[in-house]
């Protein structure tokens, strides 16, 4: 979806985003309200639209709150969540360098606090504003 040089995903790639996360790492697959992701998805351009809110860090922090809250997957929201996160930024050439390993998972764990409404999408921003990087080409 575009709107002034802007680049929103789709319905379409958070399906295939989703599809994807339960085929890599299990789950029940389905759309649980074609409602409620339409309306994650339109979280970011709300925000932009609304109150001017250009820094795609926090564009693509309110598409994951909405995904992660809005639940609108049978199963897998906080994992396709983390990746519609990391595609948007993905679109503006950005990427978070951020160590991860088996025991500490410090994106995950933001997640996590994200959508239990613990912090919201400029906490989770501000979080991760240190390990914004330009992706490669």
């Amino acid at each position: 979806m575009a709107n002034s040089g802007w680049v929103w995903l789709t319905v379409e790639d958070a399906i295939a985003i989703h599809n994807d996360q339960i085929r890599r790492f299990g789950g029940l697959a389905g759309v649980k309200s074609l409602e409620l992701l339409e309306s994650a998805l339109a979280a970011p351009l709300n925000l932009w639209t609304y109150t001017g809110e250009n820094r795609i860090l926090y564009l693509a922090a309110r598409l994951a709150e909405a995904i992660a809250r809005n639940h609108p997957f049978v199963d897998g929201n906080k994992r396709t969540a983390t990746i519609a996160f990391l595609e948007f930024l993905y679109l503006y050439s950005l990427e978070i360098d951020i160590e991860d390993s088996e025991k500490r998972q410090p994106l995950a764990s933001l997640m996590e606090r994200l959508a239990a409404g613990e912090i919201g999408h400029r906490e989770f921003a501000v979080t991760l504003r240190p390990f914004v990087i330009a992706s490669p080409d």
